[in-house]
């Protein structure tokens, strides 16, 4: 796959370590049709190394998010106010959060209140930075929490639905339920896969498989809802995984 491509072939990821070389990172792009970036943005601010970074894809004419977010930004906005301060003045073309307030201690039984409070900092976030705001939602919350995920992606501008599964018809059947809410609200979606090793089993990640068979159920993906308004393509997690993943 070259760079060239609608926004339903281009593939997004993530870039969470950014001590590559930014060469390494531009070649990987151009050759795997990736058209998005979201890039790690460290608590202090953009480093020499992620402005390296930042130019280098940019000068390619693929597109940079500002990537951040911990769990405690949920219920803390001041932090991810603090931590977006540090953005301006820099060429990012929107912001990526990857908040994940399920992974805190205290999420079981407040699983309402905390997606409230994601929704509430996803639009404060908006506000402040002025950019245009992707969060990522893993599939099973709207499965499980439907009118708390609708909450969430009204306030962004897009949403990376985490459907981590091996195959095509899983990843489609994992995000039904947030691609009908999606839909209906109007939202621009893609879906995220896994190329990491997982605790939570093979079926979940293409660590096992490698490339050639990411490609393929990937491709089968595209196949089946490419023509979707809102769909807006794969996002694959991350680039270090996928660089690792065996032919």
């Amino acid at each position: 796959m070259d760079g060239a491509g609608t926004a339903a072939t281009l593939r997004a990821t993530w870039l969470w370590r950014t001590g590559l070389e930014p060469r390494q990172v531009t070649n990987f792009t151009t050759v795997h049709g990736v058209g998005e970036v979201f890039l790690a943005i460290p608590w202090v601010g953009p480093t020499p190394a992620v402005l390296d970074t930042l130019e280098a894809l940019t000068r390619r004419g693929v597109r940079v998010s500002a990537l951040g977010g911990s769990p405690e930004w949920a219920s803390r906005p001041s932090l991810a106010a603090e931590w977006a301060r540090r953005l301006a003045g820099y060429a990012f073309c929107a912001v990526h959060l990857d908040v994940e307030p399920w992974t805190s201690r205290s999420w079981p039984g407040h699983e309402v209140t905390y997606l409230a409070r994601l929704a509430k900092l996803t639009a404060f976030l908006r506000a402040r930075t002025g950019l245009p705001t992707e969060i990522d939602l893993p599939s099973w919350i709207a499965v499980r929490h439907g009118p708390a995920f609708r909450q969430v992606a009204a306030e962004a501008d897009a949403v990376t639905v985490l459907a981590y599964r091996d195959r095509a018809s899983a990843i489609l059947n994992a995000a039904e339920e947030a691609r009908a809410i999606l839909t209906m609200l109007g939202r621009h979606y893609r879906l995220g896969v896994e190329t990491r090793a997982s605790r939570e089993g093979a079926h979940v990640t293409f660590f096992q498989e490698g490339r050639r068979a990411m490609e393929r159920e990937l491709n089968a993906v595209t196949s089946t809802i490419g023509e979707e308004a809102t769909f807006d393509g794969i996002a694959i997690h991350d680039l270090d995984g996928w660089r690792q993943l065996p032919n």
